[in-house]
């Protein structure tokens, strides 16, 4: 294995089965580059790789999550009165193609119902808060990367909405019309 692009090679570990597959230890995170050596039959030894060539397999060890963080929450204005915008910081060098996930609960250790899942990390999202989103709740933003590893990040204290009052305006009156059945007076009399 080469620990840079095939500058250096070293052994990571011997077959002793010769079944696949082969387990190997790497000493810390980083790019890792394989070749397989195959001893012959008759005892003669591979060649090993010599400096500047390339390896077969390359992998990319990554034991760390992301850095993941909600920095803000704003009710929207106007037409966007009944969206919340959520603004996120997340950074990690192997993040997946789509890896954020939003979600909410009322209570601060779940369950946690899903806002929105696999978004881009654009590090925004309105979302329209329908009628069955509590006027409390708490927000977490989960980021995973390409190795799997996932990070989460929730609000400390609930999310309080102040909600605009709903209003209405009179526009007008229009009698009903009259009951079609006639009310027969001599028949109530009895």
């Amino acid at each position: 294995g080469t620990h840079d692009d095939g500058k250096t090679w070293q052994s990571y570990t011997v077959d002793s089965d010769n079944r696949s597959p082969v387990r190997v230890s790497v000493p810390d995170e980083g790019v890792y580059g394989f070749r397989i050596l195959v001893d012959g039959a008759n005892g003669t030894g591979a060649t090993p790789p010599r400096s500047g060539e390339k390896p077969e397999l390359v992998v990319a060890v990554d034991l760390q999550p992301p850095r993941a963080e909600l920095v803000s929450t704003e009710l929207g204005q106007g037409n966007l009165a009944d969206h919340l915008l959520l603004r996120w910081s997340v950074e990690d060098r192997n993040l997946e193609r789509r890896p954020i996930g939003l979600f909410y609960s009322t209570n601060p250790n779940g369950p946690w119902s899903t806002i929105a899942a696999g978004l881009e990390n654009t590090g925004e999202y309105t979302w329209r808060l329908e009628r069955h989103v509590p006027d409390r709740f708490y927000l977490r933003l989960e980021a995973r990367d390409i190795a799997g590893n996932l990070a989460a990040h929730q609000t400390p204290s609930p999310i309080m909405l102040n909600r605009p009052q709903p209003t209405g305006r009179l526009r007008g009156v229009q009698p009903v019309a009259a009951d079609p059945q006639p009310y027969n007076t001599a028949e109530n009399r009895r």
